[in-house]
């Protein structure tokens, strides 16, 4: 990439050709009680210490926004992701309570892999491999495990197409905005492990066969967007997503 522009306050490199710079968080650490505890209530499904980065996260969120501009923030329909978008919706207004923060469920950022209603069959399942000690996530990323439930567990192409596809939809937007000479709002993404895994694999990347969790729980990772691709920074790492 050429045409070196100015370096923003978080310290990403800016281009002449540069769109907008979105981010993505994954939601704080959680136990889980959405898919196992039966008497879960629905409320908080965050351990202390995923609350805790659900706030170190929204300060940095704070840092990166634009705070002339509105915020949208895009969360699965997960407890987890709901709870982490909540913490840096209010944190954000309690830094600015004159700052705009909507908050909007996109289904493609959920983090199940069954089709249609049967989300316990995965949590089944989960319990099942963490008793005989065998990789569940292996077998689903290899499609094994999709050739042995193929009627109930979405197959690794399956969702990768729904990633995609929804955060296709999502560039299409900020482009023609940007091509209409609307301003963007901020745009912050709180989602799972999977989504950010799957837009870098779909497109060729480098990941580790046996590293899925490329992104840590409450971590924030940089998308900036171009015409033609998108830059995605996390931690010491580039990656390039042509989209």
């Amino acid at each position: 990439m050429e045409n070196l522009k100015e370096s923003n306050e978080s310290g990403l490199e800016r281009y002449e050709d540069l769109i907008q710079e979105i981010l993505f968080v994954r939601h704080g650490a959680t136990g889980y009680k959405e898919q196992f505890d039966k008497n879960f209530d629905g409320g908080n499904d965050l351990k202390e210490i995923g609350i805790k980065q659900a706030e170190d996260a929204s300060v940095l969120v704070d840092d990166f926004i634009k705070k002339e501009k509105s915020v949208k923030i895009f969360t699965s329909p997960r407890v987890r992701t709901k709870n982490t978008a909540n913490i840096i919706k209010d944190k954000l207004q309690e830094l600015d309570p004159k700052i705009e923060v909507k908050l909007s469920e996109a289904e493609s950022l959920i983090n199940t892999k069954t089709q249609g209603d049967a989300v316990d069959v995965w949590t089944m399942l989960m319990d099942d491999y963490m008793k005989t000690g065998a990789d569940m996530n292996k077998e689903y990323y290899s499609g094994e495990l999709n050739e042995k439930h193929g009627d109930v567990i979405e197959s690794p192409f399956d969702q990768s197409e729904r990633v995609k596809q929804s955060f296709v939809k999502m560039l299409r937007i900020i482009r023609k905005r940007d091509e209409l000479d609307k301003d963007n709002e901020n745009v912050v993404l709180v989602g799972h492990n999977e989504t950010l895994n799957l837009l870098l694999q779909d497109n060729g990347q480098n990941l580790s066969e046996n590293d899925f969790r490329i992104i840590s729980t409450g971590e924030v990772a940089h998308m900036q967007i171009y015409p033609e691709y998108v830059i995605v920074k996390y931690g010491e790492q580039e990656y390039r997503i042509d989209m």
